[in-house]
């Protein structure tokens, strides 16, 4: 099973000109792979590069950006239930984990909302909930204080496995069925960088 290593993937991906956040973009592939988009790697790069409003990347991130591909891809479709967000790792100092995995939302919702039309699609209540969620996730403003104790540690962790549950419950219910059609890619606004809204 491929695991990624952030801080590699964030040094491949630095080259690339306003790239954001290595946790954005994962988040991004992890949004496209829950609606049955991921999977074409020159569709993927598409998208990520109207994304971030950049020309043709370097080959140095097309590898990790296609390493991320075959990674979500893989662990999603794990029978282990073997996800994991790519973040930072838990050495590093709490705030910039919280705003790593604001960012992981933020890009996970422009990818499902590349693919998926909410008036097109019938939601269950867990996966609207698991949406808003992620909505208000993807706002947070630094808020911790200076010192963080384990109370915190413990938060974020049961935080990131809440996020981590509901992207395998969204691929499930969107992704799985919709990967098995030729014809997912019909409904791609790659154009529209805008989430839909979830209520």
């Amino acid at each position: 099973m491929q695991k990624l290593d952030f801080e590699d993937i964030s040094n491949q991906l630095e080259v690339w000109a306003g790239i954001s956040s290595s946790s954005e973009i994962h988040g991004l592939v992890a949004g496209l792979a829950s609606v049955g988009l991921a999977g074409n790697y020159a569709r993927v790069e598409s998208i990520i590069c109207r994304h971030l409003d950049e020309g043709e990347c370097p080959q140095q991130a097309q590898a990790a950006l296609e390493e991320i591909q075959q990674s979500v891809l893989q662990q999603f479709e794990s029978a282990e239930f073997s996800f994991k967000l790519l973040l930072p790792d838990d050495s590093e100092d709490l705030h910039l984990r919280v705003n790593a995995l604001s960012a992981w939302c933020q890009g996970f919702l422009v990818g499902f909302g590349t693919g998926v039309k909410s008036s097109d699609v019938s939601f269950s209540e867990e996966a609207q909930e698991a949406l808003r969620d992620m909505v208000e996730i993807s706002k947070v403003e630094q808020s911790l204080a200076d010192e963080v104790d384990e109370e915190d540690e413990v938060a974020f962790a049961e935080l990131e496995e809440y996020i981590r549950t509901a992207a395998m419950m969204l691929y499930t219910e969107f992704g799985v069925e919709q990967a098995s059609s030729d014809d997912a890619s019909d409904g791609i606004n790659e154009s529209n960088n805008e989430t839909q809204t979830y209520h």
